[in-house]
């Protein structure tokens, strides 16, 4: 690495800051520094923060890596190509410390990359260009995609059956298939649900609030419906029904909590109130089935000691703060 930096960027390793770590302090790594003139700085025993460069890096190098991993259930004896995936996107990613720049643009005068990127852990198909494989095999090999190779212009894949890895150019992507699947409840995917089209953002809706809102929905319509074939003239009573419905919402979040078991609405008629075994009620659910915006808490807040004797209303802070000596422009 020392004659590959002198070589290609024409410059030298001045000084080297490292923790006590056994892989630079030992006789053979003291060696090479004092023959190629390189001073060797170490920190102190348990204080990281002496080398704060090197262990922030350090740090988004594994946050990088790992949520890579996590994201396509990649396992963990693939850390290795995960952390090179990691570095190289990192390289050519904007800093805003280096007025919107990368590093490689910096370094390499040059910010493009060398093959498109792909989506780290993916499916991939790469074409099987070996000489044993016949007429009727097949001609490609099922992989998963882990790397970039740093001195192909192609794609590193590996291939869990074979145990191999695979660089090439030729290679066809699934970039919202993992390969793995996932083995515990934090698994994450990137494939969108089923029936849902690409590219569309779901919709989540909390399963209390949408059975309370459908329940609710479902029996206004009954009512409209038993008002239409009574043939009365009561076409806006749907609207009706529908703003009483919010009004008895926002009145349960001004409600104490003993008085949820009360109807929705006193005024409300006697035919939405009082129904049959086969027929819905608009009555309120239980506190515990309201949505968690509508719920009130029950627990008592006590005033601090050290403000008990404070009394607030006699100190209006406008009687001491005014406006008067301000310019007009203020």
């Amino acid at each position: 690495m020392y004659a590959l930096i002198k070589n290609k960027f024409g410059n030298t390793i001045k000084v080297l800051r490292s923790d006590n770590g056994t892989e630079y302090v030992n006789q053979e790594f003291e060696q090479f520094l004092v023959s190629n003139g390189i001073e060797h700085q170490t920190t102190c025993v348990n204080t990281p923060e002496q080398n704060g460069v090197a262990e922030r890096k350090n740090r988004h190098l594994l946050e990088v890596a790992r949520s890579l991993m996590f994201t396509m259930n990649v396992p963990k004896f693939l850390w290795g190509e995960a952390l090179k995936t990691a570095t190289y996107l990192i390289n050519r990613m904007p800093l805003r410390v280096l007025d919107n720049k990368s590093p490689a643009e910096l370094l390499l005068n040059s910010n493009e990359f060398v093959v498109s990127p792909k989506v780290f852990g993916c499916v991939c198909f790469v074409h099987d260009y070996r000489n044993d494989i016949r007429k009727l095999d097949p001609r490609a090999v099922k992989c998963v995609f882990v790397d970039y190779s740093s001195t192909k212009k192609g794609y590193c894949c590996w291939c869990p059956p074979e145990h191999c890895f695979f660089i090439s150019m030729d290679v066809t992507f699934r970039e919202y298939e993992p390969y793995y699947e996932p083995t515990n409840d934090t698994g994450i995917t990137l494939s969108p649900p089923e029936g849902q089209q690409e590219g569309e953002s779901p919709v989540l809706v909390p399963p209390s609030v949408g059975s309370y809102w459908n329940n609710s929905v479902h029996s206004q319509g009954e009512e409209i419906n038993n008002d239409n074939e009574s043939g009365g003239n009561n076409s806006c009573h749907g609207d009706i029904q529908g703003t009483l419905h919010f009004q008895n919402i926002e009145s349960l979040m001004h409600e104490d909590p003993g008085t949820n078991s009360h109807s929705l609405s006193p005024n409300a008629p006697s035919s939405t109130l009082e129904r049959g075994d086969n027929q819905l009620s608009t009555q309120p659910p239980p506190e515990n089935d309201l949505p968690i915006a509508l719920r009130k808490s029950t627990r008592s807040s006590n005033i601090p000691a050290c403000f008990k004797d404070y009394v607030g209303y006699k100190h209006v802070i406008s009687n001491f703060i005014s406006y008067k000596c301000c310019s007009p422009s203020f």
